[in-house]
């Protein structure tokens, strides 16, 4: 997965669209972070903030909302509360790909890294599969240009994801030249990558690595409020 920096106009538009949260970390997600946007592209962002104590103990929802912005660069940004990362973790989908970069913002004390999230993709790597599966449908029903990149660059990552959770051999390179016209691809049948996904097996037991990550999560925000 490749590493980006935020322009200076984006992080500011983000820091303001998040005032009033308590902010963990804010990552880069779609096509810019897979490699293969164009210069229309906008940035989507990821945003992961931290309850108030009161809030925890009072058992309130966890913060899931969109935030919208005036600046075009920025559409919106996603907000989720911090728990939310162990959902990502436990059951792996597509939408975890973030997790494998660096956060463009990142405040205080790191909570979960690359190699949780590579021990993630290991553990519940069927979850993973079908997840891009079903993604792929949706790219073949809509199939336009960027769906097609899309479409391709999921294959990639289905391949990957096969051999390592570390997901190597991915060619974002390929995808933008699908989009921009200059490759040709074509779809697969829509419940190709599906029908895939549903043959993989595996033996891992997952129990010790999601224990793991509860008592990180635990110790993570002990001292988080310690801190405050």
């Amino acid at each position: 997965m490749e590493q980006h920096n935020m322009p200076e106009e984006v992080k500011e538009t983000v820091l303001k669209a998040l005032t009033g949260f308590s902010l963990y970390a804010v990552y880069l997600t779609g096509s810019r972070s897979y490699g293969f946007y164009d210069e229309n592209s906008d940035y989507d962002m990821l945003a992961f903030v931290v309850p108030s104590k009161q809030d925890l103990f009072l058992g309130k929802p966890m913060v899931s909302k969109v935030v919208k912005t005036d600046n075009p660069l920025v559409e919106q940004v996603v907000v989720r509360d911090v728990r939310f990362l162990l959902s990502y973790l436990k059951k792996p989908t597509f939408n975890m790909l973030f997790l494998f970069q660096d956060p463009c913002l990142q405040f205080g004390e790191k909570l979960f890294d690359k190699d949780d999230a590579m021990n993630g993709l290991l553990y519940e790597k069927k979850s993973f599969l079908l997840s891009l599966g079903g993604v792929y449908t949706q790219r073949v029903k809509k199939g336009t240009a960027k769906d097609k990149a899309h479409a391709l660059y999921l294959e990639q990552l289905f391949d990957s994801a096969l051999q390592s959770s570390t997901l190597p051999g991915l060619k974002p390179e390929e995808c933008l030249a699908v989009r921009l016209g200059e490759k040709e691809y074509d779809f697969k049948e829509s419940n190709f990558l599906l029908e895939k996904a549903k043959k993989y097996s595996d033996n891992f037991d997952a129990t010790n690595f999601h224990m793991l990550l509860d008592m990180k999560m635990v110790r993570w925000l002990e001292h988080y409020y310690e801190e405050c």
